[in-house]
């Protein structure tokens, strides 16, 4: 959330003086993000994405794991596969990256991709050419990633969901239309037989080691498998019905031994897919997204698992084991510290959902899989009802909390481009918001049940950024790339804002103490006359600013996370300097303050806390613990 002070109370926050200088920030680990996917080289070294940590690689069995993401311009990871060569590929929302060195470096996304955002991934097993889906459709590159070709058009009009390429056939998995199928190299697309049609495929597989056969993993359908190349579809065997399948894995001693992973833990199959049965070690309703047998230890299995990551089983399923050590933290996309009324403070991550702590980031609770893919990209609180939680999300539009995350609904009605990239609230209405997303601008006046467009003037409807002046519901911006524009009527038109930005990124928008400020990619600027100018608050803070808040500590205005540099603050004398040496070099992308004083921080790789900064009435520093009261805004 975008913490809001009055001029009446920053003047009164500047009558208490206390020294200033660098505070401390502690890391407030957030457990780690799903395990999505994973892939093994047969030597023993294993490498696992996570929705929100990047890539991560052990050589011991899955004991230690070490992050590698080295030119990975995005730790939410989609999906994880290894080709003949040896070569990685993993899919993210910033498009598909590949690794000729087992992960140390990585390169991509390459160019010829129309949008980022990548859906699902699959390889040539004969070649390693890689395919991929998108918004945009099916692309392929034959040069390892550098340039991407569009396949022919044909494929319905639903969101791909998963991929997979076996017998020469490129098989497609979609939202609401079953399986499609192109056999020439996707110069043309075709549903895929029958059985499938008006299902939700969310993983699609071969047995590598066996005759032709495809399995398709449903939405609440169970399993289906095709032997004869797609041309029809059946339900795998019993023991799956009505569950999410999300994975597969093939034991490489013994074909008729199969492994599923579901939203109800896993299950395995001793005849080939004929008969499942559950393994009794994972919690039932543990959702399951990724499977792996280790082909240097066939008796291992890994599973992929929400927030711890993974686990380990050496007992055919009997028992589990965590499987953490070095698997960092969430990568954090939104803080919203509470508001003016305090309460619980809620924490976005793009690729491991919401999370929520209520004692000051000692520990945080996941708040389940209910924000749509997991990639939560914004995050505003009701600042009148702490329970109820709008969260943006990449792929899904945006979700509704009322119970403080015990459960979700997806409120996208009239949301045409469901891609959100960040969320404003209305201070005074807060049934008005607006979502800015890679389509436009969107506002809902009855808390997100109906969407209508408000975009009328952006010339580019890509919007990173939007926000709305607490003390004037009709003053809007919105950052673009084409620049940032105002609104003064509630969003029903936009103008370019002011003079002194040049073609400057605006990164993020804070109103604070009756004035805007902007991060850019070259700093922070103020406006005082409602964004007609905008100038530089003091000395040039010569950084990428990522993300702004208002800090209430006494003699400190602007909190400023940057890219690289860690926390900067700005003093009323227009001096910068900056928070914690341990931060110095971090790059920080969500950053917010609770009424206590209380400062919580994201970055790529956990989240940060600064307690609560306890402060005399005259002032004054006190070793009486009961002689402190906390400096509230």
């Amino acid at each position: 959330m975008r913490h809001h002070i009055s001029i009446a109370a920053c003047i009164a926050l500047l009558t208490v003086s206390i020294p200033v200088g660098a505070l401390d920030w502690t890391p407030s680990d957030v457990p780690g993000g799903t395990g999505i996917g994973f892939a093994g080289d047969g030597a023993g070294t294993i490498w696992i994405a996570t929705e929100g940590g990047g890539i991560f690689r052990s050589a011991d069995g899955g004991a230690l794991w070490t992050a590698v993401n080295t030119g990975l311009d995005s730790r939410a990871a989609i999906e994880l596969v290894r080709g003949v060569s040896g070569r990685l590929w993993v899919a993210t929302d910033a498009g598909p990256f590949s690794s000729a060195d087992g992960g140390d470096t990585w390169s991509g996304p390459g160019a010829g991709l129309t949008d980022p955002g990548i859906l699902a991934l699959a390889l040539n097993p004969s070649t390693g050419a890689p395919w991929v889906g998108t918004v945009d459709g099916v692309f392929t590159s034959a040069d390892n990633g550098v340039a991407w070709t569009a396949t022919a058009a044909g494929l319905p009009d639903s969101r791909i969901m998963s991929m997979a390429v076996a017998g020469g056939t490129v098989f497609v998995g979609t939202r609401d239309e079953g399986v499609w199928r192109s056999s020439d190299d996707g110069q043309s697309w075709e549903a895929s037989g029958t059985g499938s049609s008006g299902l939700e495929i969310v993983m699609l597989a071969s047995n590598p080691g066996g005759p032709l056969t495809i399995w398709a993993g449903t939405g609440g359908s169970g399993l289906l498998v095709s032997d004869d190349g797609g041309d029809t579809w059946v339900p795998a065997g019993t023991g799956l019905e009505n569950l999410d399948v999300s994975a597969l894995a093939f034991d490489p001693a013994d074909g008729d031994v199969i492994w599923a992973g579901t939203d109800a833990g896993t299950f395995q199959s001793q005849d080939g897919g004929q008969l499942w049965v559950a393994t009794p070690g994972i919690p039932p309703q543990t959702g399951v997204e990724a499977l792996l047998i280790d082909a240097a230890d066939p008796g291992r299995t890994f599973a992929g698992v929400a927030v711890v990551g993974a686990a380990i089983s050496d007992d055919d399923g009997a028992t589990w084991v965590t499987s953490g050590a070095g698997l960092a933290g969430v990568a954090v996309s939104a803080i919203d510290a509470g508001g003016p009324t305090g309460g619980a403070v809620y924490l976005a991550s793009e690729g491991a959902g919401v999370y929520q702590t209520t004692d000051r980031g000692r520990t945080w609770t996941w708040l389940g899989d209910g924000p749509g893919s997991l990639l939560t990209t914004a995050l505003v609180v009701d600042p009148t009802d702490g329970d109820r939680v709008f969260a943006g999300n990449r792929l899904d539009g945006v979700w509704r909390t009322t119970n403080g995350g015990g459960s979700w609904q997806q409120i996208s009605t009239g949301l045409t481009n469901q891609r959100v990239q960040a969320l404003a609230i209305d201070a005074s209405n807060p049934l008005t918001l607006y979502a800015a997303t890679r389509g436009g601008v969107f506002v809902t006046s009855n808390g997100g049940d109906i969407w209508t467009p408000a975009s009328n003037g952006l010339v580019d409807l890509d919007v990173v950024a939007v926000a709305v002046d607490p003390d004037d519901s009709l003053l809007l911006f919105a950052s673009t790339a084409a620049g940032l524009y105002r609104s003064v009527d509630g969003g029903a038109s936009w103008q370019p804002s002011g003079t002194g930005l040049g073609g400057l990124d605006v990164t993020s928008l804070l109103p604070a103490a009756g004035r805007w400020w902007l991060g850019s990619d070259s700093g922070v600027f103020v406006s005082d006359d409602q964004g007609g100018t905008w100038i530089e608050p003091g000395d040039p803070l010569v950084l990428p600013v990522l993300s702004l808040a208002w800090d209430p500590h006494p003699e400190r205005w602007v909190a400023a996370g940057t890219e690289g540099g860690g926390i900067m603050v700005l003093s009323p004398d227009g001096s910068w300097s900056q928070d914690d040496p341990e931060l110095a070099t971090a790059t920080v992308t969500a950053i917010d303050f609770a009424v206590d004083t209380s400062g919580y921080a994201g970055t790529p790789g956990g989240s940060w806390i600064r307690s609560e900064l306890p402060v005399f009435a005259d002032g004054f520093e006190s070793g009486a613990s009961d002689a402190w009261a906390v400096s509230v805004p």
